[in-house]
C-alpha cells in the first residue's frame, strides 16, 4: 500500500542561463534568492554580490558550495568546465580529452 501526498515539494531547483555575452544573466541571476557565486572567469566584478574567491582548480571549484547560501550561480559553467576537462586529464595522465577515446567511464 502506498500513501497519497499532496502540496508542494520543496527541492532545490536547477536552472541554466543561456545567451550572449552582456545580455544581463549575471545580473538576473544576483536577484535569485541570497546568491553567492563562483565567478570563474571574474565576470562580476561590477555587481554588488556575495562571490567565492576565483577557483584557480576543479578541487577549488569542488570545495566552494552551499553553506548559507540561498542560490549558488556557476558563472560561467564552460569555464568550470575546463577546470574539470584539466584535472581528469591530469589524474589519468592525458594531454588532452580526446586521448580517453569513446566509451570510458571516468569516476571522480
Amino acid at each position: 500500500m502506498f500513501t497519497l501526498t499532496s502540496g508542494k515539494v520543496q527541492k532545490a531547483k536547477k536552472v541554466v542561463l543561456y545567451g550572449p555575452e552582456g545580455v544581463g544573466k549575471s545580473l538576473l541571476a544576483a536577484h535569485f534568492p541570497n546568491p553567492a557565486f563562483i565567478d570563474t572567469e571574474g565576470s562580476t566584478t561590477e555587481l554588488d554580490v556575495r562571490r567565492f574567491p576565483k577557483p584557480t582548480s576543479w578541487e577549488m571549484i569542488r570545495q566552494q558550495g552551499p553553506s548559507e547560501i540561498g542560490t549558488l550561480v556557476i558563472d560561467t559553467i564552460d569555464w568550470e568546465e575546463m577546470q574539470y576537462t584539466s584535472s581528469v586529464c591530469a589524474q589519468y595522465g592525458k594531454s588532452g580529452i580526446e586521448q580517453f577515446g569513446w566509451g570510458m567511464v571516468i569516476r571522480m
